[in-house]
């Protein structure tokens, strides 16, 4: 992942990367706008955040999604017995990782690489909840839903779904 931010240099505009840019750098923390613009908040946060450097946010969501995806990596691999099992298991994840159709998302002023990242993350609490509770992990994994939902109008239905299958 760090080879690909080297090569691009920075996050590529798209023509509605605007709509993620322009309430993280008009409104202030506490004006609705950051909140209710055209597109869900979550992106706008993070752009706010990190600043509206392309180069900054290809960094930055270049370093989120390499450590969701070790995050997730650990998680599985730490409960496999096994040494050459979980060694490849470890392998197999962050080649997942390395895949073009999520390595492009990185590259791109948008909120897909946010979601993506943010989606790995949930998945590695939960499943780290899931083996040893701690109330510090399910502090971390309701934050990490939150934002996770409020990047993409899909995952609030996706949310919902989850929440729905869980209970």
């Amino acid at each position: 992942q760090l080879m690909s931010h080297i090569q691009v240099g920075g996050a590529l505009w798209l023509p509605d990367s605007i709509d993620y840019i322009f309430p993280a750098e008009t409104y202030a923390w506490n004006e609705p706008g950051l909140w209710t613009h055209t597109k869900p908040w979550g992106a706008a946060v993070l752009y706010k955040t990190v600043g509206s450097s392309p180069v900054a946010i290809d960094a930055v969501q270049t370093g989120l999604s390499a450590f969701a995806w070790l995050a997730l990596a650990w998680v599985f691999s730490k409960v496999i017995h096994r040494f050459w099992l979980r060694v490849t298991t470890f392998a197999l994840i962050l080649g997942f990782s390395l895949a073009p159709s999520v390595q492009m998302w990185n590259h791109i002023i948008q909120s897909e690489s946010l979601s993506i990242s943010l989606m790995v993350l949930v998945i590695a609490v939960w499943t780290s909840l899931l083996q040893s509770w701690r109330c510090e992990k399910l502090i971390a994994l309701v934050f990490l839903f939150g934002w996770w939902i409020g990047t993409r109008e899909t995952n609030v239905y996706l949310g919902l779904m989850a929440s729905v299958c869980y209970t």
